[in-house]
């Protein structure tokens, strides 16, 4: 009798194991049935919306402002460290980030008007933003799409990250996402397209969505040119390069046709290369992201500008520390040479509102 019971007993126990097996399954396969649903291409070559556009026209001859700065959808205060970023210290450590998702509503909308101040105070004619929440569980969603837009400035926005609700990581998963890049002008925008850029199409598609560049076409004043400005933000996250030199070729050649058409052409953005290789003082010399950027093969008459005395990026594995966390200069300018940069400088160091530091550069049209 003791035997059956006991043979009964464990019946149960594995019909209750089968069962909790089966729902996990049946919850996996359908959230990866979801994940796979919701994934949605946008299409190349949309046409994107002006909003509130500016009627006065750019001049050839006369000097301009733009600044282009990452605002990492408002999480990055000194302290964040985000859970893809890794580091190794020079005795071998390896560090790794935390989290996935910004602190907290207050911090997000702490940095994002720490970010429209330094608009603010700079005034520049043009404005290239990059990680620009709209509706995201990441940024707590904070609209940082209505918050950027200021008067006196025509704005155009271009999904670039857009997901279904990602668990991962478990521990605190980033969530559903809607971000993308945005570019604030005071002169006259005729029109504005995104264009799409490679992406990989193994599953980490699903944490890297619909990449792009915006196109924003200015007509400049007596003549039958365009001022071709280009907001970038290129992958960061690509093992082995190969996305990361489909992108850039595609964008080379973009430059090089709109140069090849007599207009003037300024690309800014954060480009997720080292745009000038300095080494900054750091107990953390060894990433795993910041690789050249291929400058030599730049369309000809085009050249790079940035501050080469002043870090853009810190690698976000942990806290910000100077001397201690990496740093580096991927963010800038790329311009015809039909635009004489005269000045690019850093304008807010110590990464007090993002992982990144704006960069301003004064320019002209030839």
């Amino acid at each position: 009798m003791y035997a059956e019971k006991r043979k009964n007993t464990v019946k149960t126990v594995a019909k209750t194991v089968i069962c909790i097996i089966a729902v996990l399954l049946i919850t996996v396969i359908s959230y990866l049935l979801y994940v796979v649903l919701e994934y949605d291409r946008i299409e190349d070559g949309l046409a994107l919306q002006v909003e509130t556009p500016a009627e006065q026209r750019v001049q050839t001859g006369k000097s301009y402002s733009a600044i282009t700065y990452n605002v990492g959808f408002g999480a990055y205060s000194s302290e964040f460290s985000f859970f893809l970023d890794t580091g190794t210290t020079a005795d071998g450590i390896e560090v790794v980030g935390k989290s996935a998702k910004a602190a907290s509503q207050k911090e997000v909308q702490k940095n994002t008007e720490g970010a429209i101040s330094v608009i603010q105070t700079h005034s520049p004619d043009f404005v290239l933003l990059q990680e620009v929440d709209e509706k995201s569980n990441r940024s707590r969603f904070v609209n940082q799409r209505e918050a950027f837009k200021s008067e006196g400035y025509g704005s155009v926005f271009a999904v670039n990250f857009h997901s279904a609700y990602l668990l991962y990581p478990f521990n605190d998963p980033i969530g559903k996402s809607l971000s993308g890049i945005m570019t604030l002008s005071r002169f006259k925008i005729d029109g504005a397209k995104r264009i799409s850029l490679p992406l990989s199409t193994d599953f980490s598609k699903f944490f890297d969505l619909d990449r792009c560049i915006t196109v924003s076409r200015l007509p400049v004043e007596g003549t039958d040119k365009q001022l071709v400005l280009i907001n970038v933000h290129l992958s960061a996250y690509d093992t082995g390069g190969i996305i990361r030199k489909q992108q850039t070729e595609l964008f080379f050649n973009l430059l090089n046709t709109e140069a090849n058409n007599g207009n003037y052409v300024l690309a800014g953005g954060d480009f997720n290369q080292l745009l000038y290789d300095v080494q900054f003082p750091t107990t953390q010399p060894y990433n795993t992201w910041a690789f050249p950027f291929p400058t030599s093969e730049l369309p000809a008459g085009f050249s790079v500008y940035s501050d080469a005395d002043t870090p853009t990026c810190r690698n976000a594995n942990m806290p910000y520390v100077k001397g201690e966390s990496y740093t580096c200069i991927i963010d800038g300018f790329i311009a015809s040479e039909n635009v004489v940069v005269s000045q690019a400088k850093v304008v807010l160091e110590e990464f007090e509102y993002s992982d990144h530091n704006p960069v301003k550069i004064t320019f002209s049209l030839n």
